[in-house]
């Protein structure tokens, strides 16, 4: 079924992209695929939200432009460190997710400096969670196995001196792990090389 949906959406990346004609793709240079980094908070959301605090997260992207489109394909993968919460009774839990997602994007056409975008996509996030269970109680931990999810946000990029950055906001969903709800939103500030 997710093979179903990831060729889904490659198929629908390539029928809405409008087409370009031989003479324009022979003129233009083809786009490489551009690279960069991110870092920022992750709020956890959902039932993710009870079992750990707000996170950090540190992301390697890839990006290329579709010829003659607005529309660009970006994978990614990251990783992302949750910090403790309190659950009482002298228990406290942390957690942390690695994973990746490819997403497809438009940017919106802007004669400014900014350039605001939309992206979406699928993704998949292997997420631990981390009980200390209190004085002399240890600690134990738990992963959910890889999981499959979906995505969307906003962003904007900029120029920062004589590289690209960028800011975006997204809403993540990472599946279901043991009847609970896996959710964040990531808000993060990058740098393209």
């Amino acid at each position: 079924m997710m093979k179903r949906a990831i060729l889904s959406i490659a198929a629908a990346a390539f029928a809405f992209a409008p087409s370009v004609s031989h003479a324009q793709r022979s003129h233009s240079a083809e786009s490489p695929v551009k690279f960069s980094l991110n870092a920022g908070l992750v709020m956890p959301m959902s039932d993710w939200g009870d079992a750990v605090g707000t996170g950090l997260g540190i992301n390697a992207l890839g990006t290329k432009a579709l010829s003659g489109s607005p529309m660009f394909l970006r994978g990614e993968v990251g990783f992302n460190y949750y910090m403790s919460k309190d659950q009482g009774g002298g228990v406290s839990t942390k957690g942390n997710q690695i994973g990746g997602a490819f997403d497809l994007g438009y940017s919106f056409p802007s004669s400014s400096t900014v350039k605001p975008y939309v992206l979406g996509g699928l993704n998949i996030h292997r997420t631990s969670l981390t009980a200390d269970l209190g004085t002399g109680g240890g600690t134990t931990s738990d992963n959910s196995g890889a999981k499959f999810g979906f995505n969307g946000g906003v962003g904007m990029r900029f120029k920062m001196g004589a590289h690209v950055a960028h800011v975006e906001g997204r809403y993540m969903n990472q599946g279901t792990w043991n009847g609970a709800s896996i959710a964040s939103f990531p808000i993060s500030f990058g740098v393209e090389f």
